[in-house]
């Protein structure tokens, strides 16, 4: 055989290498991957945990309000206080729509996410 410089072993070594690179590249990726999905799973029940809750909220605002109406009809109660459990009542209503959007956003990025 012909005395090649070992170049042949040198080219053995090389594709190791790159090969190696390749698999470690694949599983930091990979993991990666997983991470982040684990990460928006999260999002989104920790988003539908507090939408839960501020449907709650938004519940107990509506029947202070509407005790509230009925208070002001009578003349039981002064127009500035309604006015504040009005606030409080759109507030509320305004978190549960908010919260709702960032569920639907996050739910879109992760459905991008997996595909």
């Amino acid at each position: 055989p012909i005395y090649d410089g070992k170049q042949r072993n040198i080219q053995s070594q090389k594709l190791q290498l790159q090969q190696s690179t390749n698999n470690a590249s694949r599983n930091y990726f990979t993991s990666q991957f997983e991470i982040r999905q684990s990460q928006l799973r999260n999002e989104i029940s920790q988003t539908e945990k507090l939408k839960s809750d501020a449907q709650q909220q938004l519940q107990l605002s509506q029947t202070l309000l509407d005790a509230d109406k009925k208070l002001l009809e009578t003349g039981d109660l002064h127009i500035a206080d309604y006015l504040l459990a009005l606030s409080a009542y759109i507030t509320a209503q305004s978190t549960v729509t908010q919260l709702e959007v960032s569920r639907l956003q996050l739910i879109s990025q992760y459905n991008y996410f997996i595909q």
